[in-house]
């Protein structure tokens, strides 16, 4: 895949561009080093990029939803324009940059969500129950992954708070807000938490559409330091999360639980999935702060 053709063809991130964008990586970036972390329920791959020498180790995490699928591809985005920067090799800033961190990004952590939401189902053992969870909606709007749990309810925050909630709104398996049966119940959630328990990481960042806000964990001077730098950096606003949005989430257990600084950026504005006009700005944004950001953990 040449520069060009890798530039026009982020968006939508299907299985086909990411693959393609797996081999440009392996052929072209000797300087990117990729690792799969774990499989989905349907056995697609998720996969890490990493990035730079430092000792200092952040994460970038995009699509725990299946129509949140710009959030993949302004990741894929940043993924190339660090390519660019390293290969350049000129600029002080950047040097200190590639010597100081080391820059993991998983564009996406829900990559049966995402094929659902941009191609629809597949043949599988799961097919018959997509179809019927799906109802007369579709799948343009799947959050969920591919047996109907909402991957950003899975995690070991307020769960079985949120377990009282759903029962007395009948929230059931389907395109989202089911958080499955207990924390981590789910291969993409247990791949993410598993790569998060094995490496010291001192900032953590996961892509939602859409608001452009900013959510951020723990509520202590150092976070909100970092919160307050994506802010200036994005254009963003400094929100909190209200209802359903506080329980269970990625952010919500690595920051509150387990006290990493950790950041929820909600990209972009509109419904889901994003009109791919509002791309390149979106992945602009998202270099700009993403490349910033570790800055201010010095």
């Amino acid at each position: 895949m040449k520069k060009s053709s890798l530039l026009n063809k982020i968006y939508p991130p299907t299985e086909h561009l990411r693959e393609e964008f797996g081999k440009y990586i392996e052929k072209y970036c000797p300087d990117v080093s990729a690792f799969t972390v774990g499989k989905s329920i349907l056995s697609r791959s998720i996969t890490l990029y990493r990035i730079g020498e430092g000792k200092t180790n952040v994460l970038y995490v995009g699509a725990h939803h299946g129509s949140e699928h710009m959030t993949a591809s302004s990741l894929l985005y940043l993924i190339y324009k660090l390519v660019e920067k390293k290969r350049a090799g000129k600029y002080k800033k950047w040097q200190k940059f590639f010597s100081e961190f080391c820059v993991n990004v998983i564009p996406v952590v829900n990559p049966d969500g995402v094929e659902l939401a941009i191609n629809g189902p597949s043949p599988s053992p799961l097919l018959e129950r997509q179809l019927k969870m799906a109802g007369e909606e579709g799948f343009l709007h799947w959050q969920a992954n591919a047996r109907g749990v909402d991957l950003n309810h899975n995690y070991d925050y307020r769960f079985y708070e949120y377990k009282k909630i759903e029962r007395e709104r009948e929230i059931l398996p389907g395109r989202t807000l089911y958080s499955g049966e207990y924390p981590e119940s789910e291969p993409e959630a247990s791949a993410i938490m598993r790569l998060i328990r094995t490496i010291d990481f001192s900032l953590i960042v996961s892509l939602h559409s859409q608001g452009e806000e900013i959510y951020y964990y723990p509520k202590d001077e150092r976070s909100e330091k970092i919160a307050k730098k994506a802010e200036k950096l994005s254009g963003y606003l400094i929100s909190d999360t209200s209802g359903t949005a506080s329980y269970g989430g990625l952010c919500d257990y690595t920051g509150r639980v387990m006290k990493i600084p950790s950041l929820t950026l909600e990209i972009g504005r509109g419904s889901n999935p994003l009109s791919a006009v509002i791309l390149p700005e979106v992945s602009q944004t998202v270099y700009k702060t993403l490349s910033e950001l570790p800055f201010a953990l010095l």
